[in-house]
């Protein structure tokens, strides 16, 4: 939560999506939002799910592999652990526009 207060600080527009958006779908400041309120929040989604690919929860994971596999022409022998950092995966440009920016 503290990285994506921290993101939307920073972008004024998003800021005014965010204002927008909440304030279109609940109806004053008295009120307690429910559920099916945060369903009609995708923009406010949006921006949670982004935040959450730039900080990941948890930034990576370790794994034995049981058997022996082969990714792309490299053989990975058997009771290998291998890594997965998301902090880095989701920050590659070849999966996202500009990987390494904050983009609602």
């Amino acid at each position: 939560m503290a990285w994506a207060l921290y993101l939307i600080s920073q972008d004024s527009q998003v800021q005014e999506n965010i204002f927008n958006e909440v304030s279109a779908i609940v109806p004053g400041p008295d009120v307690v939002i429910t559920t099916d309120m945060l369903k009609q929040m995708h923009y406010v989604k949006a921006v949670m799910k982004e935040t959450l690919r730039l900080y990941p929860v948890v930034p990576f994971h370790t794994r034995y592999l049981e058997d022996d596999i082969a990714i792309k022409g490299y053989n990975i022998p058997a009771n290998v652990r291998s890594v997965i950092c998301y902090s880095i995966f989701y920050k590659m440009c070849r999966s996202y526009y500009d990987g390494s920016s904050y983009d609602d």
